[in-house]
């Protein structure tokens, strides 16, 4: 029994042995045999001639060891992200020797128009590199709406953001989804706010009295709109109502997922005692919580009498009639007080 049992510990030490020997898998898709990454050998000398050479004759570049090991990301399915845009170069590169922002502004040629977006395998994804028109700020302000790291199954959504920015199309891309939707928030942006707590949201958007329309949008695509592309004038809440007649609410997020500011145009009233289209704007800013769109999305639409909570809105509701209604109330009560008063003096 004794030898049996020592030879069945022997077995299960080494089934443990042969499984703790075996290397994990590599986060970046290697054997984690220490097999050295295709993408993380640098590329000597300079690419912009061999990059230049293809986007001067308006074709994306990607290097084909990027397309070896990732077959999504091609020229084609590049081009196909860009649609008929021709002022945007693009090139998709393994890791290079050469500083990524000089090869950026090589590729860009100081052109009047139009941008040039590199992206560089690092760390296992591409790191975006952007030159363009402004002294600096209009293509740090793009970039920042999609961060600075893109994992390889994200790539084409980041260049599809960041395509947006620079055509300057974030408020008229606004615009055209309040026309089907009372929510707005943008897949780019980052917050507190998943893809299943936004539909709700407008869903619940939707259903309150009044008829508002609510917009979340990247801080620095607005500021990079309005200094670069000059899309129109007023405040942005009023850019995107447009020719609306439907009064817009608008948070601006910032990088880092605050809420950092709100605008609002147009009037509305949710019932006959309900908000004063004068007060959309402080009511807007009055329920803003920085540090949550979630939160300030939640405020909003208790504040506009369609909340989480049913009692609490309706607190809300009765408290805004009272506002509104105490002096009439008052006047009636002194009417139908000082009659009787007077019949029991005399």
């Amino acid at each position: 029994m004794v030898r049996i049992m020592v030879k069945a510990a022997a077995a299960g030490a080494a089934v443990v042995f042969a499984v703790l020997s075996v290397p994990p898998a590599a986060a970046d898709g290697t054997d984690g045999g220490g097999a050295p990454d295709p993408l993380a050998a640098e590329l000597g000398g300079d690419p912009a001639p061999e990059i230049l050479e293809a986007v001067r004759e308006g074709r994306p570049l990607v290097h084909p060891r990027v397309s070896d090991r990732f077959p999504s990301i091609t020229a084609d399915s590049v081009a196909g992200v860009l649609g008929e845009d021709t002022t945007t170069r693009v090139a998709v590169l393994p890791a290079v020797e050469a500083d990524p922002d000089a090869v950026a502004e090589d590729m860009h040629e100081g052109r009047a128009e139009g941008a040039a977006v590199l992206y560089v395998w690092h760390d296992g994804g591409f790191r975006p590199h952007l030159a363009g028109r402004g002294d600096g700020a209009g293509p740090k302000g793009a970039l920042a709406t999609v961060g600075s790291w893109a994992a390889p199954g994200e790539l084409l959504r980041s260049l599809a953001q960041l395509e947006t920015v620079l055509r300057g199309d974030v408020i008229s891309r606004a615009a055209e989804s309040l026309a089907d939707s009372p929510l707005h928030v943008p897949p780019c942006l980052r917050t507190d706010l998943g893809a299943a707590r936004a539909e709700e949201l407008a869903d619940r958007f939707a259903a309150v009295p009044a008829r508002v329309r609510v917009a979340l949008l990247p801080s620095e695509a607005v500021e990079y709109e309005s200094a670069v592309a000059r899309r129109g004038s007023g405040n942005v809440a009023e850019l995107v109502q447009g020719e609306s007649d439907m009064p817009v609410i608008v948070y601006l997020v910032d990088p880092g997922g605050r809420v950092v500011s709100s605008a609002a145009s147009g009037r509305v009233s949710n019932d006959r005692f309900g908000l004063r289209g004068d007060d959309l704007a402080g009511l807007a800013n009055s329920v803003r919580d920085r540090d949550s769109a979630d939160t300030t999305l939640t405020n909003l639409l208790r504040r506009l009498g369609g909340g989480d909570d049913g009692g609490s809105a309706a607190f809300d509701r009765a408290a805004e009639f009272l506002i509104y209604a105490a002096p009439f109330l008052a006047l009636v009560g002194l009417v139908l007080v000082l009659p009787s008063r007077r019949a029991e003096r005399d």
